[in-house]
């Protein structure tokens, strides 16, 4: 099984220099394969602002390539602390913040290949409400639609993030499909 995990650093991740940040990345990993697998993927992040009613989104059109050695890619200092939790710069209502990312996949990429977007995407959506998120005692928690969610982080973030998982069947989708997520998260202190 496929795993899409995007992890939030609500305070940021100083073992990458992203203190007084929220710092975001995006982990691909398929526990079950070989170490031969890679993946080519143009990987955009956003934070939602509520004032303007529209993303900020991170416009960087550079193919980063993800395998089994390299899972990880984000931005230690994606939003300044200071102008996050400032309720008059729009990016929290009521203690919540929105993150989202998109993610472009593409065929092992040599030259002269060329990745193309989708325009409007199908969406579907699902919410989840995690009630008395301060106080959870579990490691893990997982929602029907198979979200899954470490409150304290996991791996290299246990301790220092928050970390949730979109799990998708790889078998189920189509070939070339492409996955599109934004992520809610309250009370970032």
């Amino acid at each position: 099984m496929d795993m899409i995990w995007l992890s939030i650093y609500p305070t940021g991740n100083i073992k990458r220099d992203g203190q007084n940040h929220v710092s975001i990345y995006l982990v691909l990993m398929d526990p079950s394969s070989s170490l031969d697998w890679e993946v080519n993927a143009i990987v955009n992040f956003s934070v939602y602002n509520f004032l303007n009613d529209k993303y900020v989104i991170t416009q960087d059109a550079t193919r980063r390539h993800f395998n089994a050695l390299k899972t990880e890619w984000g931005l230690p200092k994606f939003i300044d602390l200071d102008i996050v939790n400032d309720p008059s710069n729009g990016y929290q209502i009521h203690d919540t913040y929105a993150f989202g990312v998109e993610v472009f996949v593409g065929k092992t990429m040599n030259k002269g290949d060329c990745l193309s977007m989708i325009h409007g995407p199908v969406t579907h959506y699902h919410s989840w409400k995690f009630d008395n998120f301060s106080i959870a005692r579990s490691d893990m928690y997982e929602s029907i639609s198979k979200l899954i969610l470490y409150p304290n982080g996991v791996v290299e973030g246990k301790g220092i993030s928050i970390s949730l998982f979109l799990t998708v069947e790889v078998s189920t989708l189509p070939l070339n499909e492409n996955i599109f997520g934004i992520t809610n998260v309250s009370k970032i202190r």
